[in-house]
């Protein structure tokens, strides 16, 4: 996607930095100033809010001035494809305001690690980190990305779904899951799906059918007693979910899995 000229992660800067470059940088330019500072585009001077984003284009005027001490995230590089903002519909040369935004420290980080570390095939792990971001970044303007993980909570989310897929009988709703991971139900499900890209409930159905069709293939137990082993109290409602998922019947599938189809 780019080649990756210059790169910092939590780049510190004292009160009273300035950049000043009237003819640009060269290169293309992304920022992320975790800190408020201020910009001056098309001769305007704008006060920014916390943890907003840049991308410069490489003959803009770039002109920012730290008002405090800041943090920030910052890259020169060339796009492999100078239309690729235009595609992902990401302004360029204009404050991009975000909603979310602990995965530009992530990503940035990482790309710096790689960009020192000279490590073999860097460069196409660099390409591949810059694409999420700007990937991520385009969704995150759009109003389409996930909401944000935290660091404390992925492990409880893994300890749950690990839980719930060593014991698939069990009732599980969306308020007991919440609680084992100590959230609130809403919440629950919305950094559920940001880790696994599907809602708890359905991730669920998907184990159950899936060890459904395990036993169908390989065990002598009736239909009946397969979902009952996996929590179905209703038959019916057993079949339902089965067909839906596999486009076919529980006993199609085992005949078909029998018969080496």
């Amino acid at each position: 996607m780019l080649t990756l000229n210059e790169v910092r992660h939590a780049w510190p800067e004292k009160n009273g930095f300035v950049i000043d470059r009237p003819k640009g940088h060269g290169d293309w330019t992304f920022i992320h100033f975790e800190e408020p500072v201020t910009v001056v585009l098309n001769g305007s001077g704008i006060k920014t809010d916390p943890h907003s984003c840049l991308i410069y284009s490489p003959s803009c005027p770039q002109y920012y001035r730290a008002d405090s001490s800041i943090i920030h995230d910052w890259f020169h590089f060339v796009p492999n494809d100078p239309e690729v903002f235009h595609k992902l519909e990401i302004p360029v040369n204009q404050i991009l305001q975000l909603k979310h935004w602990d995965y530009i420290n992530r990503i940035v980080k990482d790309m710096e690690l790689e960009f020192f570390s000279k490590m073999p095939h860097s460069d196409l792990l660099i390409r591949s980190l810059a694409s999420e971001l700007f990937i991520t970044l385009s969704r995150n303007l759009s109003g389409s990305s996930m909401p944000s993980v935290s660091p404390d909570t992925e492990p409880r989310l893994r300890k749950l779904r690990a839980l719930m897929f060593s014991d698939l009988s069990h009732h599980w709703t969306i308020e007991k899951m919440a609680s084992e991971v100590g959230l609130s139900p809403s919440r629950f499900f919305s950094v559920y799906r940001s880790s696994y890209g599907i809602s708890p409930t359905n991730d669920l159905i998907c184990a159950r059918i899936n060890s459904a069709k395990e036993l169908l293939s390989s065990s002598s137990k009736s239909i009946t007693e397969i979902a009952e082993s996996l929590g179905y109290n209703n038959i019916t409602h057993f079949m339902r979910q089965f067909h839906s998922i596999t486009g076919t019947t529980p006993k199609k599938y085992r005949e078909a899995s029998r018969s080496g189809l």
